[in-house]
């Protein structure tokens, strides 16, 4: 996958993150990955400095419908879900490059 595409799937995550979460202000992607033996997707992002989830998917392609699996870590991430609120992506600092440590 190249960098455009790989940036395509990072900004539907986002939007995806932003329709569903309050208070989103940043979002830090880490590297999207394939897993070759199950042909899955799997992307981390750090949201607001401290909140931690990762996506899996099985297919690139339109992500929501594809989605397999969202994990955190219930004591650490602190984000509430929001309820059918849709928002774009203005106002949010992306970084689609970089990972996070």
């Amino acid at each position: 996958m190249d960098n455009k595409e790989s940036k395509e799937v990072k900004k539907e995550v986002a939007l995806y993150i932003v329709q569903n979460y309050e208070g989103v202000k940043k979002i830090q992607f880490g590297k999207l990955s394939e897993n070759k033996m199950t042909g899955s997707w799997t992307l981390s992002a750090k949201l607001n400095e401290n909140n931690i989830i990762t996506f899996t998917f099985q297919d690139t392609s339109n992500i929501k419908n594809n989605m397999i699996s969202i994990y955190y870590d219930p004591d650490s991430f602190k984000l509430k879900n929001k309820v059918n609120e849709h928002k774009d992506l203005d106002n949010i600092d992306i970084q689609f490059e970089g990972g996070f440590k």
